[in-house]
């Protein structure tokens, strides 16, 4: 019997031992995780930004053109109020294209998803 004894006692010190390293694993994991997300984020930021940057100089680009253009009929220079509509309308399609594909994304993502998923976790 005490033999017995003694060996739980080992095995359960083995697997405290073992716990304190996965936990030790963990932690490492985590932070790692961590600052990769950060890293990652940053340079999303930093596109975004650029994306940003660079359209803005797209628009002011066509509106720049469009100051240049004149009317086929009258020989005249477009209203600057037509121009700027123009532009406004553009702007607000352009975001309905992107709140369409981010849609679009996600639901690739969810059908996709619900397929690799094991059974046990559901559908």
């Amino acid at each position: 019997v005490e033999k017995s004894v003694t060996d739980q006692e080992q095995r359960y010190t083995k697997c405290l031992q073992a716990l304190d390293e996965l936990e030790i694993e963990n932690d490492r994991v985590q932070k790692e995780s961590e600052l990769r997300i950060s890293e990652e984020k940053e340079k999303m930021e930093e596109k975004k930004s650029h994306v940003d940057e660079m359209t803005l100089q797209y628009f002011e680009f066509k509106k720049g053109v469009a100051k240049q253009a004149v009317n086929s009929r009258s020989g005249k220079p477009l209203a600057l109020k037509d121009i700027d509509q123009c532009v406004m309308n553009e702007k607000k399609k352009e975001e309905e294209v992107i709140a369409v594909r981010l849609e679009n994304i996600k639901l690739i993502n969810k059908v996709c998803c619900s397929y690799c998923r094991p059974p046990y976790l559901g559908r």
